[in-house]
């Protein structure tokens, strides 16, 4: 079963070609014959988080949109809405505002694995730092240890918060 938004906006494309017009309705578009879209009991085209997916006509074409994994318009990062009227056109840059907020990130969605593992590679980093160094203090060079580890956490959480925005799935 394909779920993304991409592929309901691939699939109206293709139903457009094979019949030369748009389908009226998503339940039009499941219908058609090499269409193989996942729909929930009422028979309505679902999105990822099992939602569905709204779907209207324009002048020139259509929109599709997933109202995120709340279903209900608006929201931030996973509950945000994403919209195409293409297979590769979000409209008005709604993938922007569906990247998942550090919250949902750290707590909400399945990301604990990841997260374990870049805890162990700090403390792993940090044992290597301390191994490296000698073992031998002087004074004063304890303060400055804490300060390269203070500085080394603060830019991995800037680097991290942006490799959130770029990289995280939505589940759109």
């Amino acid at each position: 079963m394909r779920r993304t938004l991409g592929h309901v906006a691939t699939d109206i494309e293709t139903y457009r070609k094979d019949t030369g017009n748009f389908p009226a309705t998503l339940k039009e578009l499941a219908a058609h014959d090499g269409i193989n879209l996942e729909v929930d009991k009422h028979g309505n085209v679902i999105d990822h988080w099992k939602n569905p997916v709204s779907y209207s006509l324009t002048e020139d074409g259509f929109i599709v949109c997933s109202l995120g994994r709340d279903g209900a318009r608006g929201g931030r990062g996973v509950d945000g809405d994403l919209c195409m009227d293409g297979p590769n056109n979000c409209v008005n840059n709604s993938w922007m505002t569906c990247a998942p907020t550090f919250w949902q990130f750290a707590f909400e969605l399945n990301t604990k694995g990841m997260l374990r593992a870049c805890v162990g590679a700090a403390f792993l980093a940090m044992a290597f730092y301390y191994n490296l160094s000698g073992g031998q203090r002087k004074k004063g060079e304890r303060e400055s240890v804490v300060a390269n580890v203070i500085v080394t956490v603060v830019f991995s959480l800037i680097i991290a918060a942006v490799l959130v925005v770029l990289h995280a799935p939505t589940g759109h």
